[in-house]
């Protein structure tokens, strides 16, 4: 999927109403009651990336009835659950699964203990993308169903919603910037992708080598002729004309490495040389670099340029200064 390059838009709705929060909610129809006893609280965070939307929520002990819209499904990740897990259509969710509802099915949720929670909505495009390219543990032609991905890309997955959505709340003049809004949306695409992969389990098919080079080939003319741009899985595959399972046993077959690790390598060695400018200035400067690459949680950034280059990003900053 390649997001529409346009900047970010966000909103924060906070609630003691059901109803208030119910309309607020996007992708169909609502209903919220809180269980008796407790009141009712609720915080919402919207963050509309192009065709990408999140939606944040922090919910109070409640029950809710829900009907999707027949071209949105949606993927529900639990962030924080209480003791009493919340049941989904009778089921239990925890942090270590998610719920996919396809578009226009129903399904009820019963909440007994405060509930934090993650939504993305997933156009059918997309998800026909997944399917051609055997990324398909989601099931349309049934009802709602966990899907338990491994541990680490879940919460890879967490924890990019998670931050994606705190932006409207924290640095929302960083989302205004088309830069900044497309770096994260590609760069969340490419999070929601390997973790539906490897909840999937897809396995590489033969393939040629010389067809895995020639595609790596193409590639790396198509970088060398964008230096100074950020380039993600998703465009790389529009511009050379392949699917996103054929470009990454490409990658793997030949330089041992998924796609997006090397682009992601190729990403922070873009944004150690923004930092070293000496213009680079702006009191937030570290972070909108960050961004504009593409890196959504600045401390995982933070730690990866490290890795890689033996000194903090601000330190890096801190020398071109000097």
């Amino acid at each position: 999927m390649l997001p529409t390059s346009l900047p970010a838009t966000s909103a924060v709705h906070h609630t003691n109403e059901p109803d208030r929060f119910a309309a607020a909610l996007l992708g169909g129809a609502f209903e919220f009651r809180a269980i008796a006893d407790s009141p009712f609280s609720a915080t919402l965070r919207l963050l509309r990336l192009g065709d990408l939307v999140v939606q944040l929520a922090q919910v109070g002990p409640h029950r809710s009835r829900s009907a999707l819209s027949p071209g949105l499904s949606m993927l529900l990740v639990p962030l924080r659950v209480g003791r009493a897990l919340p049941r989904v259509n009778g089921r239990p969710v925890d942090t270590t699964g998610m719920v996919f509802v396809p578009g226009g099915h129903e399904f009820s949720c019963h909440a007994p203990a405060p509930l934090e929670w993650a939504a993305v909505g997933l156009l059918p495009r997309l998800l026909d993308e997944w399917a051609e390219e055997g990324l398909a543990p989601l099931s349309r032609s049934g009802g709602p169903d966990i899907v338990a991905p491994p541990a680490r890309t879940l919460q890879a997955l967490a924890g990019a919603l998670a931050f994606a959505a705190r932006l409207a709340d924290e640095l929302p003049e960083l989302l205004l910037s088309k830069v900044c809004a497309t770096g994260l949306a590609m760069s969340l695409s490419e999070t929601l992708s390997d973790c539906i992969a490897a909840a999937g389990g897809a396995r590489p098919r033969p393939r040629a080598c010389r067809d895995a080079w020639r595609i790596l080939r193409n590639a790396d003319a198509y970088l060398a002729s964008r230096l100074d741009q950020p380039i993600y899985t998703g465009e790389l595959c529009n511009a050379l004309g392949v699917s996103a399972r054929r470009l990454h046993y490409a990658f793997a077959a030949t330089v041992g490495l998924s796609p997006h690790a090397y682009l992601k390598a190729r990403r922070l060695a873009l944004a150690r040389r923004a930092l070293l400018r000496p213009d680079a200035i702006g009191p937030h400067r570290v972070k909108t670099v960050a961004m504009m690459h593409g890196f959504m949680h600045f401390g995982h950034f933070a730690q990866d340029y490290r890795k890689m280059f033996g000194e903090s990003p601000s330190a890096t900053f801190a020398s071109a200064r000097r």
